[in-house]
């Protein structure tokens, strides 16, 4: 919301699945730009303000989880997005190993990309920590050059 507005962020239920709902009053979306929304790289952002990721690789996550993603939007109004997820009855549910994991470490060598420089700083420092090398850019044409 570049110009402001107010963000709201819930949880609530609809029948037997529990949903995430995001509203947001900023500019909103018109139907062209909102079709092409879960596009990886489709952006509401100008050259050099982000790659246009993080929603795509919302929806991946939600559908390969067996939920879903809606999104409604009109211009000047905002945007409002639902996530359902299946619920996931007590008596399945895992409960988390408290032991501390090391993952192996080998010769693992990584380009990362991230436009955010204080992202691709961390990033870069946690995988240095497990012993890998990395090579950071802050967009396509720094990854194709490194």
């Amino acid at each position: 919301m570049p110009d402001g507005g107010v963000l709201e962020v819930g949880v609530e239920r609809l029948g037997d699945v529990p949903r995430l709902r995001v509203r947001g009053t900023g500019a909103g979306m018109d139907e062209a730009t909102l079709a092409r929304i879960h596009e990886p790289l489709s952006t509401t952002k100008g050259p050099g303000r982000g790659t246009g990721l993080g929603l795509s690789m919302v929806c991946g996550f939600v559908r390969a989880s067996g939920g879903a993603v809606r999104v409604s939007s009109t211009p000047g109004h905002g945007t409002s997005f639902a996530i359902g997820l299946p619920e996931v009855p007590a008596a399945t549910a895992v409960a988390a190993d408290p032991s501390p994991r090391v993952p192996p470490v080998g010769r693992e060598a990584f380009l990362l990309v991230e436009d955010e420089p204080t992202t691709r700083g961390v990033a870069r420092c946690q995988l240095e920590e497990l012993g890998c090398e990395a090579r950071t850019g802050g967009s396509a044409r720094e990854a194709l050059e490194r």
